[in-house]
Order: C-alpha cells, then sequence, then structure tokens
C-alpha cells in the first residue's frame, strides 16, 4: 500500500494516476489515511481506467474543484472504497460509512468527465458519497452501493449529464438528495429525468428550500418525481415553468409517499411546505400534483400566490394540510 497524505495539487499543475504495480506485479494501492486530498479549480487530474483508490475510516475523501478526466467506457472500472474492502484486504469487515466520499465542484462536461466508476462503503459522518455543486459533468456508468448516507447529493442548480446510474443497497433510500440552494444565475436550471441501469426513475429528494431568484427559471420537465422532507418546498421569485402531461405528470409531494418507490411510508398532510411564488411574473404549471403539503401553524398552502402572475392547467391538489391555495388580491 502507498499512503496519501491530506494534501491537493499545486494550482495549475497537471497529474495523472494510473494502477500501480510492485516489481513482481502485485497491486500497489494508494491509502488516504489522512484528511482529504484534493484539486483545486486551476489543476488537472487524470485517473486512469483500472485504478483503485483505498481510504481509511473517518473523515476522508477525494475532491476537485479543477479538471478532471476519470476511467473509460467499457475499460476496467475506477474504484474508490474502503480500505477494509474483503476485495483489496485481508483485513475484512467493511461497513457502509468507513469513509466519507468524492465531491465535484465547478466546471462544465467539458471540464469534468467522469466514467466507469465505483463508489463503496461510503458516506461517514452523514457526508454524500458523490456530492456535486455548481457543476455540469458528464457521469457515465456511475455505480454507488453500500453508501451510509446519501447516495448522491447535489445543489439544485447542478446540471449533470448522466448516463447509465446504478445505486443500491444503500442505508438510505435510492435517490438524488438536493440541499437548500438558491438559483440565482439568469439562465434556465432544467429537471429532467433521471433513470437508473434497471430503466427506474431516481427520485430527487429535497432536504431544503430552493429558491429560484428574479431572472432565473427553474424547468421541471415530463414525468419528474420531487420529494420533500419536513418543511421544505420551493419559492420562486423568477419563473417556474411545470411541463407536465396527462401521461406523464409532474408531482410534487412527501419523502414519505411510496410513489416512485423508496423505503418510507405513512405520508400525511403538511409533511412539506409547498410552492410559493413570491412577486413571480413567469410561473407556467401544466399537468402538476401537488400532495401532502401545507402547513396550518405557518398558514402556507400547498400552492401559494403573493403579487404574482401564473398560468394554470390541470393542477391537482391532494391531501393538503392546509388551503389547498392561498394568494393576496393583487395575484
Amino acid at each position: 500500500r502507498w499512503q496519501w497524505r491530506d494534501s491537493r495539487l499545486p494550482e495549475e499543475a497537471s497529474r495523472a494516476l494510473t494502477v500501480l504495480k510492485t516489481q513482481d506485479g502485485q497491486a500497489l494501492f494508494p491509502v488516504v489515511t489522512d484528511g482529504w486530498v484534493g484539486v483545486p479549480q486551476s489543476a488537472s487530474l487524470t485517473i486512469g481506467p483500472g485504478t483503485i483508490l483505498l481510504f481509511a475510516q473517518g473523515n476522508h475523501g477525494l475532491w476537485s474543484d479543477g479538471n478532471l478526466t476519470l476511467g473509460e467506457a467499457g475499460q476496467e472500472p475506477v474504484i474508490f472504497s474502503s480500505v477494509r474492502d474483503p476485495a483489496f484486504s485481508k483485513e475484512g469487515g467493511a461497513q457502509p460509512g468507513d469513509w466519507s466520499g468524492f465531491h465535484m465542484k465547478f466546471g462544465s462536461n467539458a471540464e469534468k468527465q467522469v466514467r466507469n466508476l465505483e463508489i463503496r462503503y461510503g458516506g461517514a459522518e452523514n457526508i454524500p458519497c458523490l456530492r456535486l455543486e455548481s457543476t455540469a459533468p458528464l457521469l457515465e456508468e456511475i455505480t454507488v452501493v453500500n453508501c451510509a448516507a446519501s447516495p448522491v447529493s447535489s445543489d439544485a442548480g447542478s446540471q449533470p449529464e448522466v448516463i447509465d446510474l446504478d445505486i443500491q443497497e444503500n442505508d438510505r433510500s435510492n435517490t438524488w438528495e438536493i440541499w437548500e440552494s438558491t438559483l440565482a444565475e439568469a439562465k434556465t436550471y432544467t429537471w429532467e429525468i433521471l433513470t437508473n441501469r434497471q430503466g427506474e426513475q431516481v427520485v430527487r429528494r429535497v432536504a431544503g428550500v430552493v429558491t429560484v431568484e428574479t431572472g432565473a427559471t427553474l424547468q421541471v420537465s415530463a414525468g419528474v418525481i420531487v420529494k420533500f422532507t419536513d418543511g421544505k418546498g420551493i419559492k420562486s421569485k423568477g419563473a417556474l415553468q411545470v411541463d407536465g402531461t396527462a401521461q406523464k405528470p409532474v408531482i410534487f409531494t412527501s419523502y414519505r409517499d411510496p410513489v416512485g418507490g423508496g423505503d418510507e411510508s405513512g405520508a400525511q398532510p403538511g409533511d412539506w411546505g409547498g410552492v410559493v411564488l413570491d412577486r413571480s411574473a413567469g410561473a407556467n404549471l401544466a399537468n402538476l400534483e401537488i400532495r401532502y403539503a401545507g402547513n396550518p401553524g405557518s398558514k402556507v398552502g400547498c400552492l401559494n400566490f403573493t403579487q404574482s402572475q401564473a398560468t394554470l392547467k390541470d393542477i391537482v391538489i391532494l391531501s393538503c394540510g392546509y388551503y389547498p391555495v392561498t394568494s393576496d388580491i393583487a395575484s
């Protein structure tokens, strides 16, 4: 084994990591034993097919703010795993949460290309196994298994291109977590259907309020299912475009609603905070179902308008904990 300490590439450096072997041909595994190793925004890292990177128990991981080329489609996978993974260690005993995860920030899919990657036994200290922030990478042939936290997590504005995603056998629901975030740039952010390797939808689970600022647009494609945790929701000052169809409605619902699969049940009216349009002049909602929202304590309905203009077509509101629709007289 080859120890890696807490460190980062120098600014503007370019490095490559490939399969390491001893003189007699035995695999030599890099092991991160102290903190995180990373790639700053001006640096570049290439990780070749078949590379295996192991992590000691605790808050250890890999981060990349810079350019990243990882793996190749159809080749041996790159594997990030626990130092106790029985595939690479006589020690054995690997458990979900042995190490933290792999995090990417900034960059387009021309600058970050991740192919044929397996992430195993991550999620220490409630840290997502694969985390994206303000980035739009290419993710192709990605497998996340035995994660103790969210297998995949991102802010609302990350726009990855996802091809062949496999998330299974994770301690939490096999969902894509969206944390509290603000869409502030004057552009369109799109939530399209995400599918796993089995062709099933990967549901977005929103764990914070998603705010759409003036000038920004959040577009939700037909058939998308979004689940919200306690008290969370969408607040739009900009444009909210929901493009459901009669055959494929968009569904906003509780994290406990069994629709789209999941390990939790027992959805109740008032489970989440609903949709709030606040001085929005560009909402266009079509074939949208809102379920189990509303909060009588804060007097928030399932669909709320304040000095806003919207076009509504074929809206269904079910099991609301307060008024299904609330507004001021100006809306």
